[in-house]
């Protein structure tokens, strides 16, 4: 029998398109939220995005399946304006390796890893992102690459995420 959490995430994806999951920051790494629908609803890669506020995080990544669902596409390796006022983001594939840490509730509805997913990344207050030269050292645990193969935190958090 589903759980009430199974049943919601399959309502909200057939009421939206998708639907938001928030994992709050641990020792495993940053607080995230991703979508899980995009890709199923839409062809579009599913997307996640870490940073240090998950009500912020939600907006973001909601703004994106607004996007998406008004037939924007984003792509790895580019920059992109106007998801959220004055601010550009930058999408970067994610290696299968840190879906299990980043997107793990999404696995659970795909049956395993086979779905594309893109990180969205963000800039500092002076437009940097984590890979230009001045990037705050502190903000780089907010963002981890999860572009890599391995990122530091792959295989510690449980099949669903969390």
């Amino acid at each position: 029998m589903p759980s009430e959490i199974d049943v919601r995430v399959k309502r909200d994806i057939a009421a939206h398109g998708w639907h938001v999951v928030k994992v709050a920051e641990d020792d495993v790494g940053p607080a995230h939220a991703f979508t899980i629908g995009l890709h199923e609803t839409w062809a579009h890669p599913e997307v996640v995005v870490t940073g240090p506020d998950l009500d912020v995080l939600h907006r973001l990544v909601n703004a994106v399946g607004e996007d998406v669902r008004e037939g924007r596409r984003f792509e790895a390796d580019r920059a992109y304006e106007g998801i959220v006022a004055g601010l550009r983001c930058h999408f970067r594939a994610v290696h299968p390796a840190n879906y299990r840490d980043f997107l793990g509730y999404a696995g659970w509805y795909y049956g395993g890893p086979g779905f594309p997913a893109l990180q969205c990344v963000w800039p500092d207050a002076q437009g940097r992102f984590p890979w230009d030269e001045g990037f705050p050292e502190p903000l780089l645990r907010e963002q981890p690459e999860l572009g890599q193969p391995v990122h530091p935190a792959a295989g510690r958090r449980g099949p669903d995420g969390g």
